[in-house]
């Protein structure tokens, strides 16, 4: 979700699928809270499976990009409600994108 993240990296989602994933759908939406990619093994195919409340932290980008979009996490109290930061987290769904898509 950072502005400075490489261009199209976004492990095996498309750039639609992961602004999908993290609650950048319909203006009403609200998301799941993510695993942070660094506390959970995205190569492992049973990541879901393995995931444990508790083992791994709420992905700070999402949190951030939720609060610029005025959304929050849903289901679980206990995530992170991010503070907004527009000028290090996009905006909105069509600068991510755009940034991902390379289009500029």
């Amino acid at each position: 979700m950072l502005r400075t993240s490489a261009r199209g990296y976004l492990g095996a989602a498309t750039p639609a699928e992961f602004i999908d994933a993290i609650g950048g759908h319909g203006i009403l939406s609200r998301a799941d809270a993510m695993p942070c990619h660094m506390t959970v093994d995205y190569d492992d195919p049973n990541w879901r499976e393995n995931l444990t409340v508790g083992n791994a932290r709420q992905c700070a980008g999402q949190a951030t990009y939720l609060a610029n979009t005025c959304k929050r996490p849903k289901g679980d109290e206990t995530a992170e409600v991010g503070k907004a930061d527009h000028g290090i987290v996009f905006s909105h769904r069509m600068q991510f994108m755009e940034h991902h898509e390379g289009k500029s």
